[in-house]
């Protein structure tokens, strides 16, 4: 039997807090340490996804400085995502495909890079930022 909403409904709906689902360690075949997303922000800082010693972590960074570090062993999907575009060649398929399912947005690429070199880790760590403030 079909039913339409009521002033009620309509309350109980848009009071309930919208909880995003949030990507677990555990989602991850491959445990390795590694980049498993690299891009930009619109304010053109540098936003790295990296899996290192069995947590995610999310860094944010100026050319300088260390903007934002979340860490553990889930964050936000919402929050693994740039506010712009993401370097196809950098990032990891099997956490792209899996984040991309569970995104509202959905990730965003720029221009494929093949001429970029493979490495473990593509940008800076939260370490290495505190390497430069102790030195």
């Amino acid at each position: 039997m079909t039913r339409t909403l009521t002033q009620e409904d309509i309350r109980k709906i848009k009071s309930q807090s919208t909880v995003l689902p949030a990507f677990h360690t555990s989602q991850l075949d491959d445990k390795t340490d590694r980049t498993l997303l690299y891009g930009y922000t619109c304010d053109r800082d540098t936003f790295h996804v990296y899996l290192k010693d069995g947590l995610l972590h999310r860094i944010i960074y100026s050319r300088k400085n260390l903007i934002s570090h979340e860490f553990g062993d889930s964050i936000d999907v919402e929050l693994l995502i740039p506010n712009k575009r993401t370097y196809p060649e950098t990032c990891d398929f099997y956490f792209c495909m899996k984040l991309e399912v569970m995104s509202e947005h959905g990730i965003t690429f720029t221009t494929y890079n093949g001429e970029r070199e493979v490495k473990q880790f593509h940008g800076k760590v939260a370490e290495d930022f505190k390497k430069t403030e102790s030195e």
